[in-house]
């Protein structure tokens, strides 16, 4: 049933195709990933377990309503014409300022990492370094404080220096790129340099600058860079050997048998939504309400190997059943395509959204980044629109 399922998957992404010719529509992007991802967990031997019903359910709620709120928007929304050229993010000074914010954030947050990392040891430096990023630790007293949100600035500030590129200079757009790749790797976390490369990608693609000798070069380097950080990854582990291969088949296709395992029984004293407005509820316990708030680590199940990811359809699965995964599959479908035609239409707003979120929508099989990381989303709006509104301004 899982192979059929995925060969009607890739049927669907290449009738979308035909319609978009565009391989970073969301319409093509969702069937197609979830086809293959699908298409080889049936044909490899990964010794995990077999699909049942509980997932297959779910992931054609997922898709078909994703695809077909992608058909209505792409209706209604389609790009007749481009935007004019007086809508502009370009703000010398705000770039300037986010310039040196970032250099001396990024370089302190670094340097705070790695002290922190070598109170453990060499033998548990990179271990570490997991563990801040992950927040494993229950008792955690080491914070970087308002330092952290370099992270998320670095990544705008690479997506408005690349949309821009031709106003700014080359040192100051190579000191950005390598203060964001280093804050990406001292994480130790994958979807950090995922996020870059994509961003650039994106951007590459709307300014119709991306072509296939960079296209493979960056392949290429992001491999390199994946390999490596698996590497570090498993540093601290008796045996290294195979660790590449075996994480790639967990972090590939372990949600899948990893969701056949979620009870969604929400009878108890689950708060509405709990996981999926799991930040509207922790804000408003800022203003005195005492809500009770789910861990940000979701529980971890044997599938035989122990993993806590379940892919974008947890929350809406565990909070609302089968309904939810169809009703949040629409509003995807219809929140994604919306932000891709208006960057279609060379709005340099929509534009580095779209570039930014878009790796939520290829990491789907991980998890779900846009409600259990809305602070990330809200952060990237006020970054982007803080130059827009500096730029019609005269200082």
């Amino acid at each position: 049933m899982t192979i059929i399922i995925a060969l009607l998957f890739l049927s669907l992404s290449f009738v979308t195709y035909f319609v978009v010719k565009d391989f970073f529509a969301p319409i093509f992007i969702v069937p197609c990933l979830w086809g293959l991802i699908m298409f080889f967990y049936a044909i490899l031997d990964h010794k995990l377990n077999n699909l049942n019903g509980q997932f297959l359910i779910a992931i054609s709620l997922w898709v078909f309503s994703f695809v077909a709120l992608s058909i209505v928007t792409n209706l209604f929304f389609y790009p007749s014409k481009e935007y004019k050229n007086n809508i502009t993010l370009f703000s010398p000074k705000i770039f300037t300022f986010y310039y040196y914010l970032l250099v001396f954030g990024g370089l302190a947050s670094i340097t705070l990492l790695i002290v922190e990392a070598v109170k453990s040891g060499p033998q548990y430096f990179f271990l570490r370094l997991r563990i801040i990023n992950t927040g494993l630790e229950e008792d955690e007293t080491f914070s970087l404080g308002v330092l952290a949100y370099v992270f998320n600035l670095s990544t705008v500030v690479v997506a408005l220096f690349t949309l821009y590129k031709e106003k700014i200079s080359n040192k100051r757009y190579t000191i950005v790129l390598i203060i964001s790749f280093l804050l990406s790797i001292i994480t130790l976390a994958r979807t950090s340099i995922m996020i870059l490369v994509f961003v650039i990608l994106l951007i590459w693609k709307f300014k119709h600058k991306l072509k296939i000798k960079k296209l493979v070069k960056i392949g290429l380097i992001l491999g390199l860079f994946l390999s490596l950080l698996t590497f570090f990854r498993s540093f601290h582990e008796e045996d290294v050997s195979g660790a590449e291969i075996s994480t790639t088949y967990i972090y590939i296709f372990g949600a899948m048998p990893a969701f056949e395992m979620i009870n969604d029984d929400n009878s108890g004293d689950a708060l509405f939504g709990a996981n999926t407005f799991r930040f509207f509820y922790a804000v408003s316990n800022t203003f005195g309400f005492n809500f009770k708030i789910e861990k940000a680590i979701l529980p971890y199940v044997n599938m035989p190997v122990l993993t806590n990811v379940y892919s974008v359809l947890y929350p809406f699965y565990v909070d609302f059943g089968y309904i939810g995964v169809a009703l949040f599959g629409s509003i995807y479908g219809f929140f994604y395509t919306f932000l891709y035609r208006q960057a279609k239409r060379s709005n340099p707003i929509f534009i580095i959204l779209y570039s930014l979120i878009f790796y939520s929508l290829i990491l789907q099989f991980m998890g779900e980044f846009i409600f259990s990381n809305f602070s990330s989303l809200l952060q990237f709006i006020i970054l982007i629109m803080v130059p827009y509104f500096f730029s019609k301004i005269k200082l």
